[in-house]
């Protein structure tokens, strides 16, 4: 019952609900031409030029891939893609857009809007705008929640809550010089954490698809920071938008695969025949099946099960 004088927040439940998929190579189209043709084009999936830290051997690397495994690189690329489309539709928005379209009219797809940035290749809860629409209150314009990493093994990338830009950073010092200054580290420590699950130090407050926005009072050129999750990160704090930290809340995952050029190229670190590299990439598999979610996580179970499926087709000769 509200009392008299004093209006009560309304979240934004007349806001578009907007998902945005960052742009991506087309891998149907090198899977097609690779199957077809058994030839690569480069101009079809190699940004120009390359990030910092992109591996220079990426074609070398992708012809490997393609003669060790029974499928190739661009079509189990594809086949996460579409797992990815499907989570997605289960999500529900109003609008499904690329980056490419955002970035060609950001003023129309900010107004009156709660926006979800996400890879072509990750995962949210299906009920993630109904859990975190609500929150979109007395001016609060961003809210994140704690990131699962899906990979070989489960890791949690925490928010604070509390002090979110102090906390971070005292834990940041202390894991640096735990021989120092290991005597902080009870002084930042989360309740919020998960059985059998590993926290992985979290200094970014924004991950890949840990955030939702509402960025109806940004100029354009604002608004497109925060299409990618470091330039988001890096100008979080100074566009003074109100944040709201969900830490006991995992509502999405960063989707870790063996079918990054970077991961790949670990995984073949020291290995000097193809049985080495076969064998390499049937433990990571094995290891990923393996994992256990805590039931915190239990919504992740079905999208998981699927991805070990995608992921066993490769050493089935």
């Amino acid at each position: 019952m509200a009392i008299r004088g004093i209006n009560p927040p309304v979240p934004r439940t007349n806001a578009r609900r907007i998902i945005v998929v960052r742009n991506a190579p087309d891998w149907a189209a090198s899977a097609r031409l690779w199957l077809n043709e058994k030839r690569l084009d480069p101009a079809l999936f190699l940004p120009q030029p390359l990030p910092p830290g992109f591996p220079k051997n990426t074609i070398s690397l992708i012809e490997l891939w393609n003669r060790l495994f029974a499928v190739d690189f661009f079509s189990m690329r594809q086949s996460i893609r579409d797992l990815a489309f499907e989570n997605f539709a289960v999500m529900a928005p109003d609008q499904l857009i690329t980056q490419e379209t955002f970035e060609n009219s950001p003023s129309h797809f900010i107004k009156n809007s709660i926006l979800f940035f996400s890879d072509d290749d990750d995962f949210a809860c299906p009920d993630l705008f109904d859990q975190v629409a609500r929150h979109f209150i007395s001016g609060t314009r961003c809210v994140r929640w704690s990131s699962i990493s899906v990979g070989k093994s489960l890791e949690n990338r925490r928010v604070e809550q509390h002090f979110p830009r102090l906390r971070p950073w005292i834990l940041f010092q202390a894991e640096r010089r735990p021989r120092k200054l290991g005597f902080l580290r009870p002084l930042v420590a989360s309740r919020a954490e998960l059985p059998g699950v590993k926290n992985q130090l979290a200094v970014c407050p924004l991950h890949t698809n840990n955030y939702m926005l509402d960025l109806s009072d940004l100029s354009e050129n604002e608004a497109l920071r925060f299409i990618d999750h470091l330039s988001a990160s890096s100008h979080l704090w100074r566009s003074k938008l109100k944040v709201k930290s969900l830490e006991w809340k995992w509502l999405s995952f960063t989707n870790k695969h063996p079918a990054s050029i970077t991961a790949f190229n670990t995984i073949l670190k020291d290995t000097k025949s193809d049985i080495e590299m076969r064998e390499k990439m049937a433990d990571y598999i094995t290891a990923h099946r393996a994992i256990k979610f805590p039931e915190e996580l239990s919504w992740m179970r079905p999208y998981h099960g699927s991805i070990a499926a995608i992921y066993q087709r490769l050493l089935e000769f």
